[in-house]
């Protein structure tokens, strides 16, 4: 029987409570697990520091269903340019797969250094156009295969642009 109108409303909150938050969430992970295999997501972070201790680049992502999610990564610009990117990558994607992943997905924009990720053998699967306006956003994917520590410490060097 559908709710009468009267039973509920719907707001809009600037500031959620993180209760309602976490309730919402929860609700769409409890739904998932009925209709997939285990889906936790399994935080991945990783940082860069300089000698000095300060964050100089870092992933943030996480692992789930098989997949790497690489929502952030970063190096700052005074550090680019020194294969930081691509060991950081390298990386990501090693704990990735030793956590039983094959596959990897992003999103990132086109003046992110879009054409890093295809040098790493990411493919574009959607593109979202004018997004901001004058740009895209792409939707990046790859499958995972081991790799072992020579292949990525020659990977690292020999990509300089990141």
């Amino acid at each position: 029987m559908e709710p009468s109108s009267q039973s509920y409303e719907i707001e809009i909150v600037a500031n959620p409570k993180p209760v309602d938050v976490a309730t919402v969430k929860e609700g769409l992970a409890a739904y998932n697990m009925e209709h997939a295999e285990d889906g936790r997501f399994e935080p991945l972070t990783l940082f860069i520091r300089s000698i000095h201790g300060s964050v100089i680049g870092g992933v943030l992502g996480g692992t789930y269903w098989g997949y790497l999610n690489i929502d952030t990564l970063w190096v700052s610009d005074k550090f680019r340019s020194r294969g930081l990117g691509t060991q950081l990558l390298n990386t990501a994607e090693r704990e990735a797969v030793s956590r039983g992943c094959r596959y990897a997905h992003l999103d990132t924009h086109s003046f992110q250094n879009f054409s890093f990720y295809l040098r790493h053998g990411y493919k574009v699967v959607g593109e979202l156009k004018e997004l901001p306006p004058g740009h895209s956003r792409y939707l990046l994917c790859k499958t995972l295969t081991p790799m072992s520590d020579v292949d990525i410490d020659m990977r690292a060097q020999g990509m300089s642009d990141d």
